[in-house]
C-alpha cells in the first residue's frame, strides 16, 4: 500500500473530493437525525448552508496543512511552536467565517433571502466556532501524523542503508582478510619450489595463481555467485595445489547437477578446501584425497568437504585457524542463524566439514 505524503495532501486533487464527500456525509446525518426526530426533511436552502462551510475547507484546508508542516509539534522550540499554531488557528477561523458569511450572504441574495453580512458573521461565529475549531485540529492532527510516519520511514530506511553498507564492508573485509592468508600459503609453496630448482612448476603455479586471482578480482563485489562458479574456483585453487604434490593429491568433486545455479557467498569453499588440504597432508601422510560433495536435502544445500587425514587432534587447546573462523563469520552476516557449519573427524580416516544453506536458486 502506498502512503499519501504529507505534500501531496496540499494538492487540490485531493482536498476537492474529500472535503465534498464529508460535505455530503455531514449533510445526510442531519438530515437521517431530523428525519428520527420528527422534524421533517430540510429545505433546500437549509441543505446548502449546510454544505457550505465544507466547500470552504477546500480553500483553506491546503494553507492550514503547509503551515502546519512547517511547524512541526516536536522539539526543538515546541512551546513556541504551539503558540504559531495557537494564532495561526484563530487567523484562520476568522478568515473561515469571513468567507463563509460572503458566500451565506450571496446565496441568500441570489435565492431572495436578504440579510447583511454583519448578522450573518455574527450568527455563525459563535454557533459554529466549536465544530469549526475540531475540524481544524483534525486537519493538523493528521498532517502532523502523516509527516512524523513518513520522517520515521524515511529514518529506517536510512538505518537499513545504514547497516547494510556496514555488513558490507564487513563482508568485504572479511573477503580481503581470506585472499592474503591464501597468497601467503601459495607465495611459500612457489619459493620453496624455485629454491628446489623446480621452475617449470612454479611457473605453472604462478599462472594459475594469476587465474584464479584474476577471478576473485572479478567477483569482489558480488554478494552471492553460482556454485558452478565457486567450484570453479575451488578446481582452480586445486590445480595449483595439484602442481605442487603430483600425483600425491587426488581431487573428487561430486555435485548434483541442477544444483549448479544454487546461490552462495563467494569464496567460501576454498578456504574449507585449503583447511581439509592442511589436514589431510599430515606429517605422517604421503598422499591426500580431498572430496567436495554437494547434495540437496529438501530446501537446503549441504557441502561435505572430506579429507582422509589423521584428522583433528584432540587437545584441549586446540584452536580453528583463521579459515574457517573467516568462513564463519561471513555465513552468519549472510544467513543470520539459518546455516550450519560443523568440523568434524570422520568415522573412519581424516576430517569432514560440513556446510548447510539455504537452496536459493539464481
Amino acid at each position: 500500500m502506498t502512503m499519501t505524503k504529507p505534500s501531496q495532501l496540499i494538492s487540490m486533487r485531493y482536498q476537492v473530493p474529500v472535503w465534498i464527500l464529508i460535505g455530503l456525509l455531514y449533510v445526510s446525518g442531519n438530515i437521517i437525525f431530523r428525519i428520527f426526530n420528527h422534524q421533517g426533511w430540510p429545505d433546500i436552502p437549509s441543505i446548502i448552508f449546510l454544505f457550505l462551510p465544507w466547500l470552504v475547507w477546500i480553500v483553506l484546508a491546503p494553507r492550514v496543512i503547509q503551515f502546519s508542516l512547517g511547524y512541526l509539534l516536536q522539539p526543538p522550540l515546541l512551546a513556541q511552536k504551539i503558540s504559531y499554531h495557537v494564532l495561526h488557528a484563530v487567523g484562520t477561523l476568522i478568515v473561515f467565517f469571513s468567507l463563509e458569511s460572503f458566500a451565506n450572504y450571496c446565496i441568500r441574495y441570489a435565492i431572495h433571502l436578504p440579510i447583511g453580512i454583519s448578522e450573518i458573521f455574527t450568527t455563525l461565529f459563535p454557533e459554529g466556532f466549536g465544530t469549526r475549531l475540531v475540524v481544524y485540529s483534525a486537519i493538523v492532527v493528521l498532517a502532523q501524523g502523516i509527516a512524523y510516519v513518513e520522517y520515521t520511514q524515511q529514518v529506517n530506511f536510512q538505518n537499513l542503508a545504514l547497516q547494510s553498507q556496514v555488513i558490507i564492508s564487513q563482508l568485504k573485509a572479511l573477503k580481503m582478510q581470506v585472499q592474503p592468508h591464501f597468497l601467503f600459503n601459495t607465495h611459500q609453496a612457489i619459493v620453496g619450489m624455485l629454491l628446489d630448482k623446480e621452475n617449470d612448476k612454479a611457473i605453472a603455479m604462478l599462472t594459475n595463481l594469476s587465474s584464479l586471482l584474476r577471478q576473485t578480482l572479478d567477483i569482489a563485489e558480488e554478494q552471492f555467485i553460482s556454485l558452478s562458479h565457486e567450484l570453479d574456483i575451488t578446481r582452480q585453487y586445486l590445480s595449483i595445489q595439484q602442481i605442487r604434490f603430483s600425483d600425491r593429491l587426488k581431487i573428487n568433486i561430486d555435485a548434483q547437477q541442477d544444483l549448479l545455479d544454487a546461490q552462495l557467498p563467494p569464496f567460501i569453499l576454498q578456504p574449507l578446501v585449503e583447511n581439509a588440504f592442511q589436514h589431510g597432508f599430515s606429517k605422517n601422510a604421503h598422499n591426500c584425497l580431498i572430496e567436495v560433495i554437494v547434495r540437496q536435502e529438501a530446501d537446503r544445500v549441504r557441502i561435505n568437504i572430506r579429507d582422509d587425514g589423521a584428522g583433528i587432534p584432540v587437545k584441549p587447546n586446540f584452536k580453528v585457524g583463521i579459515g574457517l573462523s573467516n568462513v564463519y563469520s561471513r555465513l552468519s552476516h549472510v544467513y543470520q542463524d539459518d546455516f550450519h557449519l560443523r568440523l568434524k573427524n570422520n568415522q573412519s580416516r581424516g576430517t569432514d566439514v560440513e556446510l548447510d544453506i539455504p537452496l536459493i536458486r539464481a
